[in-house]
């Protein structure tokens, strides 16, 4: 199988008359896509067009995909096939190249330690102890009480914190 463009010709055995034709082969791959959690909903587009998980996509086509967030969620990362990616961007934008695509971005609730999609109690302990150096928190667990969004976990955080808990 080659990918390009060929032209066709075929012409009468007198050499009086032809007719061509311009096949493009193009190489399709298999794009998925999904927002792992509850807070938010995720799309992508070709150019202007909507695409749908599942479909095949023309190999070197820009791609956007794009997250939409409920209130209190963050997203907290990209997942494209298998690599985990650093930016926190509600918006990515990629060429799928010569192999299938998978793209997933994952959404945490602000405060949600332990990845119950509620903030509870527990996740106030937790964070509690996280503060009294008792405990270590996974890199979500950190990045998802960062309330903020300075960087880090503060007390500041916790009394924000505090505050969705007592709603």
């Amino acid at each position: 199988l080659a990918v390009g463009i060929a032209t066709i010709t075929v012409t009468s055995i007198d050499g009086l008359h032809s007719a061509s034709v311009v096949v493009e082969v193009v190489l399709q791959r298999q794009l998925d896509f999904q927002l792992i959690g509850v807070g938010g909903s995720m799309e992508a587009f070709m150019d202007l067009t909507k695409l749908q998980s599942g479909e095949p996509v023309k190999a070197g086509s820009a791609l956007t995909f794009t997250v939409t967030l409920s209130p209190r969620y963050r997203l907290y990362r990209w997942i494209i096939n298998d690599v985990i990616q650093s930016t926190p961007d509600l918006s990515l934008a990629l060429t799928i190249g010569p192999s299938d695509l998978n793209v997933k971005a994952e959404v945490a609730l602000i405060g949600d330690l332990n990845l119950t999609d509620d903030v509870t109690t527990t996740d106030l302990v937790q964070l509690r102890r996280y503060l009294a150096g008792l405990d270590q928190l996974s890199d979500k667990g950190i990045f998802s009480a960062d309330i903020n969004g300075d960087g880090s976990v503060t007390t500041t955080d916790l009394v924000q914190l505090r505050g969705y808990l007592a709603g």
